[in-house]
């Protein structure tokens, strides 16, 4: 075994574990199978013992490494086809400089038959979908913009940052505690990177971070587990200019059975058209004038509102208590206002945002 341990040794220096001169590497892999062939015990060795190759493998191309981010993208979406899941996290949620704890469970059995449930503080807010239906139970006068950014986030955390259209600006190689990674640079800022375990092309981190303070991002995820076709990471923050949501996943598995009272419409909810993934009217044009200036002037009016089957608002609510009063003005983009229309095959459905800005 000594032998054989002076060998494999003898290999690495000779390959010096670099990628750059194959056909160097090859002239000496057929010296030291000349040494092989005379010392029989070496051979059988090789054989038998499936130890590590001889030179590690060399990184992938840029056509592969965007095939791999693009993969990697696409593995942490939570609609993606796989099994039925059962996901468990604690949730914190600083807005403002105020921090709240919370807890987010989704019980999913099809992209059309799940239910979530959502707890932060002292608002609740619970979403039953059952087919072309979604039952919505919340203590609140309106969807919060908190459960809308923790639900676009938790359902596909790194769409937000990079999505199909992302690509490779460098990749390299990095060792740490637990083995090689092949982390791939997906933008210009240097200090962004996705890692991938190098044996199996696997996600283990990310970190995506803003170089300009005037549009600071932040993304981290960490501690990924793999769900069919899915893979997830246990930890992720996301910060943004004045918001920071962290969420540490206590549970995620596979749930073939579900308790016969998961998809039943919570008591006090209200029912809607739905499906899930409406698509704008074909040949629809909305026009929506900007919103009137505020007085004073950059205030910050963030407000929810539903829009109706036919584009137009039916429901407005303000969500700041300190903004500027509805006036003349106000009322008058309410009424005129006409946003898109959404549609489940050709059904009409009604839709719901919050909007947060300083007008």
């Amino acid at each position: 075994m000594d032998g054989f341990l002076t060998y494999r040794a003898l290999a690495l220096r000779f390959c010096e574990c670099e990628y750059r001169l194959p056909r160097m590497c090859l002239r000496r892999a057929l010296f030291l199978s000349f040494i092989v062939l005379q010392r029989p015990l070496f051979a059988a060795l090789a054989w038998v013992v499936p130890a590590a190759p001889v030179c590690p493998q060399a990184l992938p191309s840029k056509a592969q490494a965007n095939e791999l981010l693009q993969r990697t993208v696409k593995s942490q979406d939570l609609q993606l086809t796989g099994p039925p899941f059962h996901l468990v996290a604690h949730v914190r949620y600083n807005f403002g400089g105020k921090t709240s704890d919370g807890a987010y469970e989704i019980l999913w059995a099809a992209p059309d038959r799940f239910r979530e449930t959502f707890q932060l503080g002292q608002m609740t807010e619970i979403d039953v979908a059952l087919g072309d239906k979604i039952y919505i139970y919340r203590n609140t006068p309106t969807l919060t913009p908190h459960f809308l950014h923790l639900r676009n986030f938790v359902h596909h955390p790194i769409l937000l940052y990079l999505g199909s259209k992302s690509a490779v600006h460098r990749i390299y190689s990095d060792s740490n505690g637990s083995g090689r990674r092949n982390c791939i640079v997906p933008s210009e800022n240097p200090s962004d990177k996705v890692c991938l375990d190098a044996s199996t092309n696997l996600v283990v981190s990310v970190n995506l971070r803003s170089p300009a303070p005037s549009e600071p991002y932040d993304l981290e995820e960490d501690d990924f587990i793999s769900l069919g076709g899915r893979r997830y990471p246990r930890q992720m923050i996301r910060r943004i200019s004045g918001e920071t949501i962290e969420v540490k996943v206590d549970r995620l598995v596979e749930t073939t059975t579900f308790s016969s009272d998961v998809f039943v419409p919570p008591p006090n909810s209200e029912g809607l058209d739905w499906c899930p993934h409406p698509s704008l009217k074909p040949g629809h044009h909305f026009v929506t004038p900007p919103f009137p200036k505020t007085n004073p002037a950059r205030a910050f009016f963030p407000f929810y509102l539903r829009t109706g089957p036919n584009g137009h608002i039916e429901k407005f609510i303000p969500l700041n208590p300190t903004a500027p009063p509805i006036d003349r003005s106000i009322a008058k983009w309410i009424r005129d206002a006409m946003f898109p229309i959404w549609v489940c095959g050709s059904k009409p459905i009604e839709s719901e945002e919050v909007r947060m800005n300083a007008w």
